[in-house]
């Protein structure tokens, strides 16, 4: 059986374990021509045994040197999958190797797994007798090694496995997966279980190259071969018996990480003052939806170097943010269309991402006229190498190189629910989050810009733009009754928050809408799928604001500047408040007397007195026993009066 697949054997290859990517380029002519995968989410290097081998890392090369497939063209990555953009649904979709990625309904849920693999693992998939493929390793001692094999198959059939070019063992008899109880027709194809050591092999210290021979039955399944030393605890990708999703490692994320958007809340963060009553105010507005078929955001990911450039105008011209000055071209898909509803009172975002060149061009009311040109009411440019964080709206150089799509200035893909997050099984960022009563006119960082004003909200209550919500970390989401996937968002919620971001109709979270994504949230994720769990009850009981800290005063606050923005005195036993609107600083110093004080003002260069004493510093002597009223000067001779009130 085996001389009917017509093996391709191998000069043997092993090399020492130390920079084997720079020894196997080495390697003389004749030998062999693969090299490790890699991409801008793996190292091209060896994978490292003992542990899993994926077998969606098969080595690059190319038809008859990293892999043999019968027919052309990928069936999973691309065609199943669709391409256009997430990481998982286009993972080498130029090669003939069919590559799949394990989903909510298709793998995860069958009560007729044997195991439950982690979401979003890849697998080789569509396999015919007499095709294989090639994975380099690297041992990290010699000996004998013993592999797990994790895969599917309907119809049963048998593998064989080669070590530098040489049989290892004896066939591999793959047990059916077919299981009668099953009532979806086409998932017998993803019935998951573990033939337990498959495979045992002797490897040298180094370098390997093991190839993977399909012998017999094939369209099987194929997803890792966790290789351990006999009588060791078994290594490999997160499985369990049951059919709770498992992480399978981490999602694309953009920004730092030290942004805002990538760190956790931590256990000691305080509560804002008002926090009671501003959730309770929150929790009025009714109970958690997700944004996914309108007022949301659709993501296409490129490659701008190989994306038709766009010269999209302004529909109101020179209101741009930065990075979209003129001459502009902007890498828009042929397919991408913006977000619904249509129309001149809709926000028609759209986003583009290349992730490899950690750009994202975003765009508010982005529509397309009858000739076919794109045009944009607002667009900026941001790094997602970045913090993510724009300047604020006061420190920009222009003050529009502040602004991005969102009300907030946040980019549009910060706070995303992304299909990748629910496939990985988990979010590892904040999200953001919208609803009617959000306060115009202020912000905190990390939003750049105010909401602004309109009819249904005031500048005197309302959580800001940039104010952070969370969920109680003690809160039982295991038993809470939400779907797989709405237990990862309320996980985030717990670890992350959410940053208010925008206004909105309801209480909203975001998750990307192109219409493939549309499409690919059917069955895993609904627009109400939150709601009956996340209601105004729970959300008073269980949710908090984190301390907001000084709020700013945005761009459209109908009181005047000059304004205080920030107000230390040395030994303050509580950071100042800084009211806006009453022009009042209240601040909490050690003792009354005389102290040194330090100050930020706006605009640049206005100058503050106290008891007649001016100063164009940012720092000066008060005396706090008998508060005298500050008197701001702006630079063009606007002047206001502030109160400071000495608190306990």
């Amino acid at each position: 059986m085996r001389s009917a697949i017509r093996l391709l054997r191998l000069t043997a290859l092993s090399v020492a374990l130390g920079a084997p990517t720079a020894l196997l380029a080495a390697a003389p002519a004749g030998a062999y021509a693969g090299r490790p995968f890699g991409d801008a989410a793996h190292r091209a290097e060896p994978q490292r045994i003992p542990g899993p081998v994926f077998c969606a890392y098969y080595d690059t090369g190319g038809e008859g040197i990293a892999y043999h497939d019968i027919d052309a063209g990928n069936e999973g990555s691309g065609k199943l999958n669709p391409a256009d953009g997430p990481y998982l649904d286009e993972f080498r979709r130029g090669e003939d190797v069919d590559i799949s990625y394990t989903k909510p309904l298709n793998d995860l849920e069958s009560p007729c797994n044997r195991v439950t693999p982690p979401p979003g693992l890849l697998y080789v998939g569509w396999t015919w007798p007499g095709e294989w493929f090639r994975l380099t390793v690297a041992a990290e001692e010699p000996g004998t090694y013993v592999a797990d094999l994790l895969y599917t198959s309907k119809l049963g059939g048998a593998l064989s496995l080669d070590v530098n070019g040489r049989p290892a063992g004896f066939l591999l008899t793959v047990e059916s997966t077919f299981d009668p109880r099953e009532t979806i027709p086409w998932r017998q194809w993803h019935h998951w279980a573990v033939a337990r050591d498959a495979f045992t092999v002797d490897l040298p210290r180094g370098v390997s190259v093991l190839t993977v021979h399909i012998v017999s039955a094939g369209n099987m399944n194929l997803a890792t071969l966790a290789f351990r030393r006999p009588g060791t605890e078994r290594a490999g990708p997160v499985i369990t018996a049951a059919t709770t999703p498992s992480p399978a490692g981490p999602a694309w994320r953009p920004f730092s990480a030290d942004s805002p958007w990538n760190q956790r809340i931590a256990p000691d963060a305080a509560s804002d003052p008002d926090s009671a009553a501003l959730i309770a105010d929150l929790a009025a507005r009714g109970p958690l939806y997700v944004n996914l078929k309108d007022w949301s955001i659709p993501v296409y990911f490129v490659d701008a170097e190989r994306t038709p450039k766009r010269d999209v105008g302004d529909s109101r011209p020179g209101v741009y943010g930065a990075g979209f000055e003129f001459p502009r071209q902007i890498p828009i898909p042929d397919d991408a269309v913006a977000s619904p509803p249509v129309g001149p009172d809709s926000d028609n975002h759209l986003c583009i991402i290349d992730r490899d060149r950690h750009r994202e061009w975003g765009l508010w009311a982005a529509r397309r006229d009858a000739a076919g040109r794109w045009f944009t009411g607002l667009g900026a440019v941001t790094d997602l190498a970045g913090t993510g964080v724009a300047p604020p709206w006061f420190a920009a150089p222009r003050e529009l190189d502040s602004h991005r799509a969102r009300a907030s200035g946040f980019p549009l893909i910060a706070g995303l629910i992304r299909r990748d997050d629910i496939q990985a099984g988990r979010i590892d960022h904040a999200l953001v989050f919208a609803y009617d009563h959000c306060r115009s006119a202020f912000f905190i960082p990390p939003a750049s810009t105010a909401q602004v004003t309109r009819p249904e909200i005031t500048n005197a209550h309302g959580i800001p733009m940039g104010g952070r919500i969370q969920l109680d970390p003690a809160w039982d989401v295991e038993h809470s009754g939400l779907s797989a996937a709405g237990q990862i968002i309320a996980r985030a919620l717990q670890e992350y928050g959410a940053y208010c971001g925008d206004f909105a109709g309801a209480n909203v979270l975001y998750a990307e809408n192109s219409p493939a994504a549309v499409r690919a949230w059917a069955g895993v994720l609904g627009s109400e799928d939150l709601a009956a769990v996340f209601t105004p009850e729970m959300i008073r009981r269980h949710f908090r604001v984190i301390a907001l800290g000084n709020i700013l005063p945005g761009q459209n606050l109908e009181v005047p500047p000059p304004y205080v923005l920030a107000f230390a005195v040395d030994g303050e036993t509580a950071p100042a408040r800084i009211d806006q609107l009453t022009r009042t600083i209240t601040v909490r110093p050690p003792a009354a007397g005389r102290t040194r004080a330090r100050w930020t003002l706006h605009p640049h260069g206005t100058r503050l007195a106290a008891s007649g004493q001016g100063s164009a510093d940012d720092t000066g002597e008060l005396d706090l026993s008998q508060p005298a009223p500050l008197t701001l000067t702006a630079p063009d001779g606007r002047t206001n009066t502030w109160t400071i009130v000495v608190g306990r």
